[in-house]
Parts: structure tokens; sequence; C-alpha cells
């Protein structure tokens, strides 16, 4: 009688485990599906509309050379981390390298949010938040040095 007991109760708590994994389960999928978290593996990273070539281009010609940091010759890297989102804007970007000139810094993250939009990375065939890191190289040219005397 007590190994029925113990047997029956022991069904009746596999039954209810079993029941509430696949229900949470259900609720965990039905989470990330219209969840606003940040993909950290997404099958296809965002890109920027017309690749890298045109990423180059446009910070090229978006790049607005601080007058104090071209005239003082100051050069540097600085890597924005930003979060291109589900339908290609970019959400936050914050400076996760500095080029070590709060201008420069400055400058770089100028330049992602202003931005057009992306092409949204995926997970599982849906578009989803994923965080992204750009380099931008500052290097003072002679067009940096007649515009600014």
């Amino acid at each position: 009688m007590k190994i029925a007991r113990n047997i029956s109760f022991f069904l009746l708590i596999s039954i209810l485990l079993g029941c509430s994994q696949s229900v949470l389960t259900s609720t965990v999928k039905q989470q990330v599906a219209n969840s606003d978290t940040i993909c950290l593996y997404p099958d296809v990273l965002p890109t920027f509309k017309g690749g890298d070539r045109a990423l180059y281009k446009f910070i090229a010609d978006n790049l607005v050379y601080p007058p104090e940091a071209a005239a003082n010759i100051i050069e540097g890297l600085a890597v924005v981390q930003c979060i291109v989102d589900k339908k290609g804007y970019i959400t936050y970007s914050h400076i996760v390298k500095s080029s070590k000139n709060k201008d420069l810094d400055a400058e770089a993250v100028r330049l992602v949010r202003i931005m057009p939009r992306w092409n949204a990375g995926k997970k599982n065939g849906q578009f989803v938040k994923v965080y992204y890191f750009i380099p931008i190289r500052f290097k003072v040219t002679e067009e940096h040095m007649i515009h600014n005397p």
C-alpha cells in the first residue's frame, strides 16, 4: 500500500512537472518571440545597406574632424557599440574603446547616431535586436590641415 502510494505520488509529480515544463517551454518561446532582449548570437548579423563599402563611404562623407584635434594632429581609434533594433534602426550607442580624446569619441558616437536604417539581424528567421561594434579611425590628412589652420 505504501509503495503504491509512493508510486502514485511520483507519477503525479512527474505529470505535473512534465506539464509545467511544456507550459514553461512554450512561455519562454513566446517571450523570446515578443521580447526586447538583445540577441548575442544571431544567425544573420545586421548589415549597413549597401555593405561595408557603403558604411566606410558614409563614415568618410559625414565625419567632421574636431578642429582642435586636427590642429594638434590628434589621431586615434574609437570603437562604438550600438544596438541595431528589429527594424534596422540604431537605438543606442556608446564608446567601448576610447580614442583617448573626448572630442574624437564624441564624433564617433555622433556618426553612429546619424546612420541611416540598417538591414536588421535575424535569429530563427525572425528579426532581432543585435549588438554591433563599429570601429572609427581618426587620421589627420592634409585636407584637415587646410580646413583647420
